[in-house]
Formats: C-alpha cells, structure tokens, sequence
C-alpha cells in the first residue's frame, strides 16, 4: 500500500483490494524491505490525534514514518520513533495533569457567578431595640432599617435563649439539645468542651463545598480548648476575633464575671495557611504581642468592620464567591460606647444605661453601613445576599445594679436567658438576589439558615440529618407558607424546661425564666426600671397605650 498525506494532513491507505493486518506490532508475510503494508485504522486514527494534538511538533513525514514501521516487524522499528513515541505518551500525560490541576484549583464559571453571601449577627440585640421595631424613638438603624426595607423582614423568627446554642443552632441546622449545647449555659472561657467534632459538617464547611472562599470576623463562642474547635479548623479559610462571649471594648480581655480566673486577651488572627502537619495551629507569642500592640486601645466594633471591608475590597470575581459572617459583640455587655456614637443618641433618652446601649446599636448600624458601601463601591452589592440576624432576645434592667444592661423586648415578656418571647423572639431580614421585598410572619427558626442558603446557592443537604428546614422558596415569594408548621424552642432535662410551637399555640413546660425576669420590661428611665407588672393601677402606667 502507498501511504499518501493529504493537504489537511490526515493519512489513508490507497491500495485497493488489500487484505487488512489487524495486528498492531506485526506484518503478515512481509520481508524486511517490502515497501507494502495496509495500515490498521486505529493506528491511522491514533497518530493522527497525537499530530492534530501537537501541531507543528510532528511532521507528515514523521507519522507516515511510523504508520509504515508499525506495519512492519518490530524489529523494524526505528530509535527515534520509539523516543518520538514516548516523548509524545509524556506531553500527553503533563497536559492532562495541568488540565487537572486547573480545575481543582481554580472556579468555575458556574461557582463564580454564584451569589455573594454577607452574614451579620448582632448579640444581645432585644426585639425592640432596632429601628423599625422601636415603639419609644430611643434606637435608630438607618441603614439596617433600608436593608429591611430591600429584603424580606421575618417578623416571626426566633433564636434561642442565649448566645452559644443560638451559634449552634445557626452553625449545625440542627436544635441544641441534640448535642448537649441547650438550656441558658454560654462556653464560658476556660471550658473544656466546644460544639462536638461528631455534628461533622457545619454552615461554612457546607459553603466551602459550593466553591465559597469563607471568612469570619468577629464572635465565634463554640469552644477553643482545643484547635479542632476552632474557626480555622470547622470550615473557615481566615479568622480574625473573639473565641469567648464578651471581652472589653478596648483591652480586648474577657470580662465574664463567672470565670475570672479565666481572664485574658482574647483577639486572635488565623488563615488556613497557619494550620501545621499534625493539625495544630500555629500561634506564637510574638504573634500575640503583636496583636496586642496593633489594636490595644481600638474599638471592637471599629477593628471588625475595617476587617470585614478589607476582605470585601480584595475580594476578586476569580477567586470564587465570597461568604462572610460578621459577627459583632454589639450591643452585648459591657456597655462601653464611643463619644462620637453617644453624641449620636436620640435625645429623649435620660437613662444613663439605655443612652449606651443606644449608642452600641448606633455604631452597629454604622458598620453595617461600611460593609454595604465596599460592597457596592467593589460592584458586589446587586449580587450579594445579606443576612442579618439577632442571636437571643434583649438583657433587660434587672432589680439590681449588677443587671444593668440596657435592652428592651417590648412588648415582649421576658429577657435573654428565658423561653419567654422576649427571650427568644429576635429580629432578622435577608436582602439580595431573587429576594422578594416585603415583611412575612410565617415561623422561621434559627437552624432555617444552613439549608435555605444552601437552597439560595445552589449546595445539596439533602443527606444531612437537619432540624432547619429550606426556606428558599418563602423567601423568593414562589410561597406563601413556612416550610415547618412546628418548632422546638428548648428542651432542657437539667433545668427541667421546655418549649414547644404549634402553629399558633407555644407550650411552656416548667419554670421559663431565672428570677425576676418574668415581666414585661419597657425601656430604663432616669429612675430606673419600669416594670408593667408592677403597676397596681394600669392607668399610672406610662406605656399602657403601647400594651397590646
């Protein structure tokens, strides 16, 4: 057979009638120096996909060459079309690599067009103690309350009694109780438990498997006693805050009073490089010390959302989509306030203590509004949903100077640490990408938020053991109705309590608040606590017209 190349450079036998040699390696009858060989087609198509692959590199002569020689006996077979050969099996194999490694590392076009998502969380923030709920003009959030206005605000969603099973809830998409994380029992610093390793896979973990470069900043308060507790290694690439529940304003030194012997500087900086071979995290005293001098003196608030702004400002669209969660102490305890914000109060307010947690919510709503403007100046904001949410109702005046500490959940019964509404009911909207605008009333939970933003990003939880449910479709108005009809609020065998809705109906089994915070508190006057219950005569109660 005469082997002819063609102008588009293919290769096809030419001798009519000529029997066909199927072996790949071996002529059939031929001599040494026979110029006749028919040419199986595979062997045709397969070197003609390796000169399609490496154009220029090989010549038509060349792979007519080996054609020919593939026809022949092996021995044949020529050096240089055995060096050609393997030379072209080792381009093939470091293209293929190349082509993996690109995908694994970089995004795709799907994973980058997916929706931002920016995840605040306010703590101890009480039902009325943000804008467009306040009945007493004494709190003003602008910002939050235009955001609110953009998105859907959820009018009947509800957190838990205190801050860590709130994060719990959030985190996992599953009720408290069912890791030992119920009841109002915070992680306090020095405790040698954190949310259990055994819940496997939590909210960021789920967003790191959408293709999300995830970031927390600010409060985390499930457990540090060990490095597998930690941001850092429960699905966040980069973390800059708190361990514990609270810490001085400016010193950055925990401040619970139950553990005081715990106390001690409690900002930290990690990012996924820090992590080392045998899973620890890498964190040296110069580090420390470095941090100390850095931000000794700043506030929290201010530190956290320069933070944030920073991440938002480097973020690029190649990087993938971005979620981060700030998370600010605001308007937690102690109430430290900034000059700036306290000249930024309404003046109504007389109460010394009200005046600052007023000023806590203002210098939240002015975070709030720098994340919002990066967003918008990076050209993020139109493709990015933002959540905001409370953790647990408003800490209300108690009877005592040491209970001093500003909320209100009017008109809400009770207060932070109860099963109360006031203690659980908080507020939260959701803005951003296929949102319908409006309020809505139907029943959302905490533990709603992992599987409705992996419903809004397109991430499968379909095989996860979830007590939160998918509120997607509520949310983008394809529905009117809750997906869940039921709620377990508490159930808590050491302090024999319980909670339970239905419907329109909530059960309360057991004692449903430490006392005295069983009453209706509304805001601190320059007396002092006012409390609703406390007026034998209803008509000498100034805020009888706001009782519903």
């Amino acid at each position: 057979a005469v082997v002819s190349t063609q102008s588009t450079g293919g290769l096809s036998p030419t001798r009519a009638g000529a029997q066909s040699n199927t072996d790949l390696g071996h002529g059939q009858g031929e001599s040494d120096n026979s110029q006749e060989t028919i040419v199986p087609s595979r062997i045709q198509r397969m070197f003609n996909w390796y000169k399609g692959l490496f154009v220029g590199s090989i010549t038509d002569t060349e792979v007519a060459g080996m054609i020919k020689a593939y026809g022949q006996p092996l021995k044949t077979f020529r050096r240089h079309h055995y060096i050609l050969l393997f030379l072209c099996i080792v381009i093939v194999i470091a293209v293929t690599l190349s082509i993996t490694i690109t995908f694994l590392n970089g995004k795709s076009e799907h994973e980058k067009s997916k929706p931002n998502v920016v995840l605040v969380i306010a703590d101890d923030m009480g039902y009325n103690d943000i804008g467009y709920y306040n009945k007493f003009g004494d709190i003003e959030t602008p910002n939050l309350d235009q955001l609110a206005t953009e998105g859907v605000r959820l009018d009947r969603y509800y957190g838990q009694s205190i801050c860590t099973p709130a994060r719990a809830a959030l985190f996992t998409g599953r009720y408290p109780y069912r890791y030992g994380l119920q009841g109002a029992r915070p992680i306090l610093y020095g405790a040698k438990f954190g949310l259990p390793l055994s819940e496997g896979q939590i909210l960021p973990q789920i967003m790191k498997e959408g293709g999300y470069n995830t970031y927390l900043v600010g409060k985390w308060h499930l457990g540090y006693s060990k490095w597998d507790y930690t941001p850092i290694k429960r699905g966040y690439d980069y973390f800059y805050g708190m361990y514990g529940g609270f810490s001085d304003y400016f010193t950055h030194i925990s401040a619970e009073p139950e553990s005081p012997d715990n106390s001690a500087f409690d900002l930290h900086e990690h990012s996924k490089k820090d992590v080392k071979p045998d899973g620890t995290v890498e964190e040296t005293n110069a580090q420390n010390v470095k941090l100390i001098e850095d931000t000794w003196g700043n506030y929290s608030e201010k530190l956290f959302t320069d933070k944030a702004v920073q991440i938002i400002r480097d973020h690029e669209r190649d990087d993938g989509p971005l979620f981060l969660t700030v998370s600010y102490m605001n308007p937690h305890s102690p109430l430290q306030a900034l000059s700036e914000d306290l000249r930024r109060v309404p003046s109504n307010i007389t109460n010394d203590i009200r005046k600052k947690f007023s000023a806590l919510m203002v210098s939240l709503d002015k975070g709030v509004q720098q994340l919002t403007e990066a967003l918008r100046s990076k050209g993020m904001y139109d493709n990015t949903i933002f959540v905001f949410t409370g953790d647990n109702g408003g800490a209300v005046q108690g009877p005592h100077e040491s209970n001093s500490l500003g909320g209100t959940n009017w008109p809400l019964r009770g207060s932070k640490w109860t099963i109360w509404e006031g203690g659980v009911k908080v507020p939260a909207f959701i803005r951003g990408p296929g949102i319908k605008p409006g309020s809505n009333s139907e029943l959302f939970h905490i533990t709603d938020w992992l599987p409705t933003l992996a419903g809004l990003v397109g991430v499968k939880t379909d095989k996860m053991k979830l007590d939160g449910v998918d509120q997607s479709e509520l949310l983008k108005g394809t529905t009117n109705t809750s997906a869940r009809s039921d709620l377990i609020l508490e159930l808590d065998p050491a302090y024999q309590q319980a909670a339970y809705i239905k419907d329109n109906f909530k059960l309360i089994v057991g004692d449903p608040a430490p006392k005295p915070y069983n009453d209706i508190y509304p805001p601190l006057t320059e007396e002092g606590a006012t409390w609703y219950d406390s007026f034998e005569d209803e008509t000498l109660n100034p805020y009888s017209a706001l009782i519903p």
